[in-house]
This record gives C-alpha cells, structure tokens and sequence, in this order.
C-alpha cells in the first residue's frame, strides 16, 4: 500500500538528472532494514516472540511519524503544475483524462512494464525454484539457501551504490536491459553447476542484476509518468509487473513436474535473452520517437 506513494513522493522531490541515485538510495535503506531485520527477530525468536511483532508496529510508527515531521506534502498543486510546464519532459505533463487513458497514451511505457513483468517472472525462481534445486543437491538445502541468501543482501548493501554510479551514463532501459543479460547468466549457469562456490558465484550474478532493475525501474517510470498522476501509475505499473513473479511458482512448477528441475534454467535462460532483445528494440523505438518529437518542435 506505502509503496506506490513512496515511489511518487521520490519522484515529485527530484528530477530526471537526480532520481537514479535517489531510487538507489531508497532500495539501500530497504535492504539495510531487511537485512538487520531477520537478524534481530533471530535473536528473539525463542524468548521473546511476541517482541518481534511489536517492534514491528513500533519501527512502523516511528516511519510514519518521521515522514509526517520531516516531509512536507509533495503532491503539486494546480499552480506548481502550471508553472512545470516548461521544464519537465512531454512524458511528465499533466494529463486531464483518467489513468488509464493516460497510460494506453503510453505505450511504451507500457510495454515497458509487460517486459520487466517477464523479469519478474525469471527474478522469481530465486524463492521458488533455487530451494527445489538445492534440497536436491545438498542434504543440508534449507541452511545452504539461507547463506545465499545473507550472500543476497550483502551484495546488495555493498554494491548499490557503485553499480548507481557505474550505471549513470546510461538510460533506465539500457540499464534494464542489461540486468537481463545478468539473468540469463546467473540463472541459466545453475543447470550446469552443482557446487557450493558455484551457487555463490551464481548469487552474486543475478543479484547485480536485481540491483539493477529495481534502481532503474523506479526510475523509467518516474520520467514517464504524468504529474498529476504519479501515485496512480505507480500503482498500475507495480500491478502489472507483479504479475510475472505471482504467477511464477504456478508455471514454473507445472513445468518441473513436466520436465526436470534442472530444465528451469535454460528456460530461464531463454526467456531472458529475448527479454534483453526485445527492450533493446523497444529502447531504439523510444530514441527514434524523442527524435521526431525534437523534429516536430
């Protein structure tokens, strides 16, 4: 529910030229909380249960509190809308029609979500298809998936910000796209590996790739959403690229119990190679459009 609000409150507080690290920021500050958060209900598990759930209500009114203090409202008004006209790009104009008028006038945005829908889908087999394929290989699948994933988070506490800086010159959706190719490699290589460093490696791959898309989505969206509708295309496009990692488990396990386990991921291997294809032709397609856009003006 917080999510697309934060998404749009991130969006109204910078600009195009600032968000990438703004976005980078924010994914840091979740993955801090989640990965100190587990750590914590670790240690009160056993004695102290009940501790956990409310530490969770605690540290959730003490954000709300924080924000309300600290943040004033960012929703622009009539007046702040009027005076943007000028300085901001034609996919942040107002638009006076409903969202979803406003999002088919889109429709490479849209097309852009579908896409990172199927990343989701292939991002997905890292909760639902990697723990199959370990409880096969080692006696001991539960703890050795609980290290990848503490390999998971620190990846991403120590990377996020270079991979940001690296990743600067380049669009949201080349960066995108290459987080696919990160996919392909990371995911795909588990059908030929079985060793303990090997997954590590694996981890490693697909988690820059994560880093990647989740910075740089956010980002996409946010200099393609009108500004007066920025809360509401969160919410639409965060529907629509859900729906790859909803239905992931129900397909991809439907398709192991027809094939193998082991069959996963030169399927997900495929999938995202001609997903890295199909947003590089969808990047030429937006270049050529911004082109006749400066042409017409």
């Amino acid at each position: 529910v917080a999510e697309p609000a934060s998404g749009a409150m991130v969006t109204d507080l910078t600009n195009p030229e600032n968000r990438k690290e703004a976005f980078s920021l924010l994914y840091l500050g979740i993955n801090i909380g989640a990965a100190i958060g587990p750590m914590l209900a670790g240690f009160l598990f056993r004695n102290y249960t009940r501790w956990i759930f409310w530490g969770d209500g605690i540290t959730s009114i003490i954000a709300i509190v924080l924000v309300a203090i600290y943040v004033d409202e960012t929703k622009p008004t009539k007046e702040e809308i009027e005076s943007r006209k000028d300085i901001i790009n034609s996919d942040e104009k107002a638009e006076n029609v409903n969202i979803l008028v406003a999002l088919m006038r889109r429709p490479i945005l849209l097309t852009f979500a579908l896409l990172s829908s199927v990343l989701a889908f292939v991002y997905a087999q890292n909760s639902f298809s990697i723990p199959l394929q370990l409880s096969e290989i080692f006696s001991d699948g539960p703890k050795v998936y609980g290290t990848f994933l503490f390999v998971n988070a620190v990846v991403v506490l120590i990377m996020t910000a270079p991979l940001s800086s690296l990743t600067k010159r380049f669009k949201p959706i080349q960066n995108v796209s290459f987080s696919a190719i990160l996919y392909a490699i990371g995911f795909g290589m588990i059908y030929f590996i079985d060793s303990y460093i090997a997954f590590i490696i694996s981890t490693i791959i697909w988690t820059l790739g994560e880093i990647i898309t989740v910075t740089n989505t956010g980002e996409y969206i946010a200099n393609h959403s009108p500004i007066n509708h920025r809360g509401k295309f969160n919410t639409m496009i965060g529907l629509i690229r859900g729906i790859g990692g909803a239905v992931a488990p129900r397909i991809t396990g439907a398709f192991i119990v027809a094939k193998s386990i082991r069959m996963v991921w030169p399927l997900m291997f495929a999938v995202s190679i001609v997903t890295f294809v199909l947003l590089n032709i969808l990047h030429k397609i937006e270049n050529n459009k911004g082109k006749l856009d400066t042409s017409r003006e």
